[in-house]
């Protein structure tokens, strides 16, 4: 097709973001392009943003090798400077000059021609040579695109790829391996990705961590997940967002001296999904445990997205009473006014909670878990998989141990979780739950909270062990 409203943009550490905008009047043009996106580079998640004022869809997707493919990319303005098809182009162009014409405007208003979708065999077969025509270049890019030549036996039609494309499946092994080992397979085919967006290295280990020397830093994470669900991501908790990381003056000085942040742009939630080949628009859903500074600061970096809360957490954010000024810091990582959706009790049943479903147009098991305490809304987030369910339990505990029998607690963290809590009683109460379910449905749900190191490297061993074996 005619890629002429379209362009190839550098993005930080070597990476590209391929934009491509089109007419939404010829969605058959919009799934094919998206289709085609995703046979040449499927590690590279192709996604659709709608631009509603202006009726147009940008198929977008991030990957360093977009630059091999359109060797006209460069510097400079493109009309001062040389742009022709290279030979691989004009054999492409050759053989199948319709498909060109059809994505330009004037063939595109012809009558009916928005109905008349090419034969996917032609698809196919463009995409082979232009990964034939690559055969020269380095080794990495070849093993890379080594996936695409394998799905493009005869017989795949464009719907068979571009349902791949959005489920999320057949990406192959060019994911990062780092990538790979924070993935957890879920129900319908769909991935968890277990994150940590915001670390704290406070000094007193053993304090804090239960282990190594007073003297030594502390090591504090933000564990957030990102779940592939649907033509979308959903997110439990963002952490950290990119203003915090450029400007860490924001989340005030009582809690830099005590906690010791360390806020990186890298380790934001918006980077690590940018390296797992995603956009910020991506991202349809945030689901917030609660909205303290480290588990909310990444929703300027998602605006597009739903905001999902209870609403006492809500109102205790908009409306702080003195003593919860601090943990919201002013309102500053909702500035944008985000899209709220706010969630009330009275929900079903689960394993002797009250369990709120969310999500009802995602493929997604998901529920809001209400465990007041901490803060006043705060909730857990339960994901069904396939060996069971994962229960993001946010700040209900903090250390691992605490969800033994008998349980423990190094001494700073339970000061300090008496010290944060909104409902001291509640938080206990709830906790004993947890230990609760932990103890009697071990086998069936898998508990972390968010803070607590070990719980984050067990889950991401998992998830690489399972990618292994899968």
């Amino acid at each position: 097709m005619y890629l002429g409203d379209g362009m190839v943009s550098s993005h930080p550490r070597g990476v590209y973001r391929l934009r491509i905008f089109l007419d939404r009047a010829y969605p058959v043009i919009v799934q094919e392009c998206q289709a085609a996106m995703s046979i040449v580079l499927p590690a590279s998640r192709a996604s659709v943003y709608s631009h509603k004022k202006d009726r147009v869809e940008e198929v977008n997707s991030f990957s360093q090798h977009w630059p091999h493919l359109f060797p006209q990319h460069g510097a400079g303005l493109k009309h001062k400077r040389k742009i022709e098809l290279q030979p691989w182009q004009l054999r492409v162009v050759e053989r199948y000059p319709g498909r060109l014409l059809r994505g330009t405007d004037p063939f595109r208003r012809l009558p009916g021609r928005e109905q008349d979708p090419a034969p996917d065999e032609d698809l196919r077969v463009s995409a082979l040579l232009l990964l034939q025509s690559l055969a020269r270049h380095p080794a990495h890019l070849q093993r890379r695109l080594r996936p695409a030549r394998n799905r493009l036996a005869p017989g795949r039609t464009v719907e068979h790829l571009h349902r791949e494309a959005r489920s999320g499946r057949n990406h192959g092994p060019a994911r990062r391996p780092e990538a790979i080992a924070t993935g957890t397979r879920l129900r319908c085919g769909m991935r968890v990705h277990h994150l940590n967006c915001g670390s704290f290295c406070p000094h007193g280990r053993r304090l804090i961590n239960g282990e190594g020397g007073i003297a030594e830093k502390a090591e504090v994470v933000c564990h957030c997940l990102a779940i592939e669900a649907g033509d979308g991501l959903v997110l439990v908790d963002t952490g950290f967002g990119l203003e915090d990381a450029r400007n860490p003056a924001q989340l005030g000085a009582g809690f830099r001296l005590l906690m010791a942040p360390r806020p990186r742009e890298e380790t934001t939630a918006l980077r690590q999904l940018e390296a797992l080949g995603f956009a910020a628009t991506d991202v349809r859903h945030v689901l917030a445990t609660h909205l303290d500074l480290d588990h909310a600061g990444g929703l300027p970096d998602f605006p597009d997205a739903e905001v999902h809360v209870l609403s006492a957490e809500l109102d205790a954010a908009l409306h702080p009473r003195l003593d919860e000024k601090l943990r919201y810091i002013g309102g500053a990582h909702w500035k944008h006014d985000p899209k709220w959706i706010r969630h009330a009790g009275g929900g079903d049943e689960w394993f002797g909670f009250e369990g709120i479903r969310v999500l009802p147009g995602t493929d997604a098991e998901v529920l809001l878990i209400p465990l007041s305490g901490h803060s006043r809304g705060h909730t857990g987030v339960a994901l069904r998989g396939d060996d069971g369910w994962l229960l993001h339990c946010g700040d209900s505990y903090f250390n691992h141990r605490e969800m033994q029998t008998p349980p423990g607690c190094p001494p700073a963290m339970r000061v300090f979780q008496a010290i944060m809590a909104a409902d001291g009683k509640a938080r206990r109460a709830n906790q004993e739950r947890l230990r609760e379910l932990a103890a009697r449905h071990g086998a069936e749900v898998t508990l972390f909270c968010a803070h607590d190191p070990h719980e984050l490297k067990r889950e991401q061993a998992r998830a690489g062990a399972a990618t292994a074996t899968g």
